[in-house]
């Protein structure tokens, strides 16, 4: 059954084979002239049966709706300015076209209008390998302007995958109809940086966007100067690479690179150091650089070779991230000690260790979760039955065959090797990622007990506020009941003091008035007294009445029985006085 599955290179490209006409004229353009309406970008995303739009094709649209095409053929804006793309044409022949590298968008896209095959004023492209630095809307647009019919299923995905950040390692060869072999790979990292990237012509063109991560967090800085002079991060790199052709002599190669470094988008320097010409879709590491006029001819051979290069190089941007990350969160735990153990603790650092943790563990677990996708991807290519079986002749007898598996093995070796280390970096951030998490749940436990001891805290201030309410409550009502019976008191002691006033006052100013003056009046003392009496009785209570009513002599009514008071008490003395001198 194995066998029966396994997966085999097609003899077929190893064969002469015809080039259908409609294959050597942009795509783009034979649907214009069947009718096709809208921006080149959409017409290209479209399926050959012109289905509806989806999200990718809005997407993309709005990404290039800032370049019109006559923008890019008349070399307008960013399109005539940045030189940053390569464009190698070669012919098996041995012949070279003379594309005067690193070139515009304009440039590239004047170049790919030429045809590839039987043109009269060019050598035939048979190998045509373009590398294009930080893809941009005039790139993309020419490129999608000028792709021939066969490679459009290819570019069209990869454009996508490029652009959303995909992962991807596999081989693709239809079972079905005219055979056409697409090698695609897609890869995403991560690369540490101790100041933020130069953004470099990001003014005048936007490229495929990457992100810029700020790790300055992982370590802390005793001031703002500090902090601003050690600021680091990573920042997010996209590398995509694709083959597609109908021959081992005729394909072509794709190659996007959308890397922030400090040369930014200048490839002069990178394709013409020291005086050679170097392909800068493998020549990728400070060694061992690949020369362009030295080409690899068979495409699996020549994939490999790029697979393995631009790996190590991500494999060297990995353990130089994570060397640096765990470097900082070794630091900070030795910095803290007392949070990220059981010693004494303030809570205001716990939360702030915490918080830190969290951070730590979102940064970690986004970077094993991309380095996961990569990982995954050597499993299901190297599998039984798996794509790695394009890759082995075994088969054939074919001289060149040979030679090219001669040179494949080992790269598949390397290759292994690369992942082998990827997946030690895997291993270390899970390892990471756990350590974290067990800080974060022990640092969360501990403000959990914290809280319960405060919460505990808050109920006993309660308990005790309730307690002095209700002793305040007490003698609230003691005072209460003590009014109400100073209220009574005064209330008794006013009818006391309103009998003195309107009855034995009265009648002791009459007997005082009779016994000092007897002919006052012409009747018997005992009526003269009663007489008097009910006189002043009457005369007082009107006085009271009229003090009552009219406003601002309630206090001279209660002036007056005061006064009225001491007078009583100075005629009942004047009367015990009167009285001992007539004894006397």
């Amino acid at each position: 059954m194995s066998s029966v599955l396994r997966k085999n290179w097609d003899r077929a490209f190893s064969k002469n084979r015809e080039i259908k006409e409609d294959w050597l004229c942009s795509f783009v353009n034979q649907k214009r002239d069947l009718g096709a309406a809208g921006d080149g970008i959409e017409i290209f995303l479209q399926d050959f049966e012109g289905s509806d739009l989806d999200d990718k094709v809005e997407e993309l649209k709005a990404f290039t709706a800032s370049l019109p095409l006559q923008f890019l053929q008349d070399g307008i804006g960013s399109a005539g300015l940045r030189r940053s793309a390569w464009l190698d044409q070669r012919s098996i022949a041995g012949q070279k076209r003379g594309d005067e590298n690193p070139l515009t968008a304009t440039q590239l896209y004047e170049s790919r209008q030429i045809p590839r095959i039987g043109s009269e004023n060019a050598p035939d492209s048979d190998r045509s390998l373009t590398y294009i630095k930080n893809l941009d809307a005039a790139y993309m647009l020419a490129l999608t302007e000028t792709a021939v019919s066969h490679e459009v299923p290819l570019l069209r995905d990869a454009i996508w995958k490029h652009y959303d950040r995909q992962t991807s390692l596999r081989v693709k060869v239809p079972n079905r109809g005219y055979k056409i072999f697409q090698l695609e790979f897609h890869l995403g990292y991560f690369q540490f940086h101790s100041t933020p990237p130069n953004e470099v012509n990001q003014g005048e063109a936007a490229t495929c966007p990457l992100g810029w991560t700020d790790l300055s967090f992982l370590e802390e800085m005793d001031t703002l100067k500090a902090a601003a002079e050690n600021r680091y991060g990573m920042s997010e790199v996209q590398f995509s690479f694709v083959i597609c052709g109908i021959h081992d002599r005729r394909w072509s190669a794709y190659a996007f690179d959308n890397t922030e470094s400090a040369d930014g988008d200048d490839l002069q320097d990178k394709i013409f150091c020291g005086g050679g010409h170097w392909d800068p879709i493998g020549s990728c590491l400070s060694v061992d650089d690949v020369q362009a006029e030295l080409p690899i001819w068979n495409p699996r051979e020549y994939f490999l070779n790029v697979v393995a290069r631009r790996l190590g190089l991500a494999a060297d941007s990995w353990e130089t991230l994570l060397r640096a990350i765990e470097r900082r969160i070794k630091r900070y735990r030795n910095r803290h000690p007392s949070t990220l153990a059981g010693g004494k603790r303030d809570k205001g650092e716990t939360v702030k260790t915490f918080d830190w943790t969290r951070q730590t563990i979102e940064l970690v677990d986004k970077l094993r979760k991309t380095l996961s996708e990569t990982n995954k991807q050597w499993e299901h290519f190297k599998i039984n039955n798996g794509d790695v079986d394009y890759f082995s002749d075994s088969t054939t007898s074919d001289n060149d065959s040979v030679n090219a598996q001669d040179q494949m093995k080992p790269l598949l070796c390397e290759i292994g090797e690369i992942f082998q280390r990827l997946e030690t970096v895997e291993r270390t951030l899970e390892d990471l990622s756990a350590s974290c998490k067990d800080s974060a749940n022990a640092l969360q436990l501990r403000l959990s007990l914290e809280s319960n001891e405060n919460a505990q805290l808050q109920l006993q201030l309660a308990a005790e506020s309730v307690k002095h309410a209700q002793d305040q409550l007490q003698h609230a009502q003691l005072h209460l009941r003590l009014a109400e019976q100073s209220n009574e008191a005064m209330k008794t002691n006013s009818a006391s003091t309103d009998f003195q006033i309107f009855i034995l006052f009265p009648i002791a100013v009459a007997a005082a008035i009779l016994q000092y003056s007897p002919n006052l009046m012409p009747l018997p003392a005992a009526p003269s007294v009663v007489i008097l009496t009910a006189v002043f009785i009457i005369a007082i209570k009107l006085l009271h009445v009229i003090f009552r009513r009219l406003p601002g002599l309630g206090q001279c009514w209660e002036h007056t029985k005061a006064a009225v008071k001491a007078m009583k008490l100075k005629t009942s003395a004047g009367t015990i006085i009167g009285d001992n001198s007539n004894s006397c």
